[in-house]
């Protein structure tokens, strides 16, 4: 059974009328959004399985335009906030020119970033009312060593190399490769 947003509790403010206050104007994206969320297990396996499922009433939330980890929800709100800490979390890539949805301005970002004065734009924080299945996504972990060393990525293919810069955060993360190949053997074997 697919694991429902784990932030989700009709009783919180935040949840409360959130189809009401979501602005139904669609938001332009980049192609890779970012699903940020803790770091479980039997969750990302889940996710592999599944895709990330929209709960009733409510959305999938993911980041627009970030390349810097501090502003990422829920990292942003965490009390100990330290770097290695991001070895807590799931970094789930959405692929949005495999999908055919449209995405929102999160309603309840929008306040937040108002009355906290954070340095992102409510299109950033993005949020949609349909399910993303597992042929679009992509988990990524964070790596350590690769945050703090912040060097150029050598990347030999068919006898070519190539050097890559370190652009932002996001290229400190990894491929899961066990979850990559989990995702991949699902979409050629287990029929929905």
């Amino acid at each position: 059974m697919p694991v429902k947003d784990l932030f989700y509790d009709p009783s919180d403010e935040f949840n409360f009328n959130f189809l009401n206050r979501l602005s139904k104007k669609p938001v332009i994206t980049n192609r890779y959004l970012w699903h940020l969320k803790y770091n479980v297990h039997k969750s990302d396996l889940s996710v592999a399985a599944n895709g990330l499922i929209c709960s009733d009433n409510y959305a999938v939330f993911a980041h627009n335009c970030l390349n810097d980890f501090e502003l990422l929800y829920p990292y942003l709100y965490d009390k100990k906030k330290y770097y290695y800490d991001l070895e807590d979390y799931s970094f789930w890539r959405i692929d949005t020119h495999l999908l055919n949805i449209e995405w929102f301005v999160d309603p309840n970002m929008k306040c937040d970033l108002s009355y906290y004065k954070y340095k992102a734009k409510p299109t950033n924080y993005l949020c949609t009312l349909n399910n993303i299945p597992n042929t679009a996504l992509k988990l990524f972990n964070f790596n350590r060593n690769r945050y703090e060393s912040k060097n150029v990525f050598l990347n030999i293919n068919n006898g070519v190399a190539n050097v890559y810069p370190y652009r932002n955060d996001y290229d400190s993360l990894v491929p899961n490769q066990k979850i990559n190949k989990y995702i991949e053997w699902r979409i050629k074997n287990v029929r929905t």
